[in-house]
């Protein structure tokens, strides 16, 4: 019977690359949120644009083992953010509603495999 080597070096690799593989992801979803945004503003429907201009992306988190990132719209000085987003019946002369819903699930058939490449690797072994 021969006995396993290398045991202990794959364990510590895998634990090195788990811990470091969380703020890979983090930096992969915030440039992967960037085209979301941007699609969400062309599609934002424009009276004035102070709804455009407040579109936001979070700063990357990570917490309980998950990382993420939020997209926003809407501030205080927008108030109907909420209104035109989700109102269906709203007539506009441009942009739609569920802007920047429509826009996270146009992304979602692409998106693990654009995280997936903008993923280091060799930053997540270190």
């Amino acid at each position: 019977m021969s006995d396993l080597t290398g045991a202990d070096e794959v364990k510590r690799n895998l634990e090195r690359f788990a811990k470091g593989i969380l703020p890979e992801a983090a930096k992969a979803l915030a440039l992967e949120a960037k085209p979301i945004e941007k699609e969400s503003r062309r599609r934002t429907p424009v009276e004035t644009g102070a709804l455009r201009d407040t579109h936001r992306i979070s700063e990357p988190e990570i917490r309980g083992g998950v990382a993420s990132v939020a997209i926003g719209v809407g501030d205080a000085s927008t108030p109907y953010a909420v209104f035109v987003h989700e109102s269906m019946e709203a007539a506009h002369a441009s942009g739609q509603p569920k802007f920047l819903q429509s826009s996270a699930f146009d992304a979602k058939p692409t998106l693990a495999s654009k995280l997936g490449k903008q993923i280091n690797l060799r930053r997540a072994m270190r």
